[in-house]
């Protein structure tokens, strides 16, 4: 039961079931009245609060029985984490223009690095780095745009403004991943900085007419370099850098291994030949030697020619030596042995290239059947004179034990020959 007092100052019991809802109004107002006076104590904004009150009404018991107001802690909305990437979004694209066109700074480059992180704590940070490769792109791709009307000049010309391309846009995409790169948050295992230069590589791929341009310099660079002839070895590992990467294994357009490999191909095949022509034994031996060297050095001292140096190294030993093997040795092996027989010491290191270079590249089969086809012809023509084997044979092994190192093949090969010769161990030269 409930007591209303009336204009006569007497009052009326009104049943529960039947308080009239001014009642309960007025007590969810004076309810709501503590709530605001307390959150105001607590130096809160009650404006945050002034959506909380039909929950606050809500609060307030109007069954029947005692009418007892249990106040619940107010649930906290969720963050909308969008806003971090907005904001970090909203302060990292203006300093994409000004770092990539090489401006001055005028931004906090702290600020940048606590949104980035921020955003990559709400798992937002690989749709920021997107955000931020797409708008690489665009100055990326005028950059190439420039190049692209350059693809005509001489190569004299492009080169040095493919350089500076290539090069100030890793310097300016190093100092951008500085601090829009976050605490070194990666991507697919890769950084900011590593992620754009891919970018770079992707997009040259795709201008045609500037990545055959590029291609075509480096190979004539290089045919310029074998030919004695003066280059810029610096500019030429920086435009190969551009190629050094192993994910250009996912751009089949990035060729370049194939196109390298075939340009040694094809300038020592010609190369070769024209040698042949005008050198003779030892000559030739020497020149081989002397371009595998080189060949080796780049290698070692470029690391663009790192990548490249099993199957350059292979081309080189085959189109120099391999495909004449039998043709040098028939040139001049009969005449270098000859005066090896009479004076070793004069062509020791014409003997000691010879092994080197043939067991190197493994073509001692081609040495054994020299080897053996000498020994049986020489040897035929000293039983034909009535002279004995023995100061041949020991000449031979003289040589194969000093210069040819005492390779166990060869060895063989002496041996059976001078069986097949019918030498007998012991044998004197016959005195007359």
């Amino acid at each position: 039961m409930s007591s209303d007092a009336v204009s006569d100052g007497s009052t009326i019991s009104v049943p529960d079931d039947e308080v009239p809802s001014v009642f309960l109004i007025a007590e969810a107002e004076m309810v709501k009245r503590q709530f605001m006076r307390s959150t105001i104590s607590d130096k809160r904004d009650v404006s945050k609060h002034q959506d909380d009150e039909v929950t606050i009404l809500s609060r307030v018991k109007t069954s029947v029985g005692p009418r007892i107001y249990c106040p619940f802690p107010l649930r906290k909305p969720a963050r909308d984490t969008k806003v971090d990437l907005d904001y970090a979004w909203r302060i990292v694209k203006p300093a994409i223009g000004i770092v990539l066109n090489g401006e001055p700074q005028h931004f906090s480059c702290a600020a940048i690095f606590n949104a980035v992180d921020r955003a990559w704590e709400v798992n937002l940070g690989e749709a920021l780095f997107k955000l931020i490769l797409e708008e690489c792109e665009i100055h990326i791709s005028a950059a190439l745009l420039s190049l692209e009307g350059h693809c005509n000049d001489d190569p004299s010309v492009f080169s040095p403004l493919m350089e500076k391309s290539w090069l100030d846009f890793q310097t300016r995409m190093w100092s951008l991943s500085e601090f829009a790169g976050g605490s070194g948050w990666r991507v697919g295992g890769k950084r900011l900085w590593e992620l754009g230069l891919d970018l770079f590589r992707k997009l040259l791929c795709l201008s045609p007419n500037v990545l055959e341009k590029v291609f075509s310099t480096i190979l004539l660079v290089i045919t310029d370099q074998r030919l004695g002839k003066p280059v810029d070895v610096s500019q030429l590992e920086n435009l190969m850098d551009v190629f050094n990467e192993a994910s250009l294994d996912n751009y089949p357009c990035f060729s370049f291994k194939d196109r390298f490999v075939q340009c040694a191909a094809e300038f020592y095949a010609q190369e070769a030949r024209q040698a042949l022509e005008r050198l003779d034994f030892p000559q030739y031996l020497k020149y081989v030697e002397q371009r595998l060297g080189e060949e080796k050095e780049k290698c070692l001292s470029l690391y663009s020619f790192c990548k490249f140096e099993e199957p350059l190294i292979e081309v080189v030993e085959s189109y120099l030596l391999g495909a004449h093997a039998s043709s040098i040795l028939e040139k001049g092996f009969a005449k270098l042995m000859d005066e090896s027989c009479r004076d070793p010491h004069s062509w020791q290191v014409d003997l000691e290239r010879l092994y080197n270079l043939f067991s190197e590249t493994g073509l001692l089969n081609h040495l054994n059947h020299a080897l053996r086809s000498y020994i049986v012809e020489t040897g035929s023509k000293i039983r034909a004179q009535g002279f004995p084997l023995a100061k041949f044979k020991a000449s031979i092994d003289k040589i194969c034990h000093s210069y040819f190192w005492e390779d166990e093949s060869l060895e063989k090969t002496v041996e059976d020959s001078f069986i097949g010769l019918g030498f007998i161990p012991g044998e004197r030269r016959f005195e007359k």
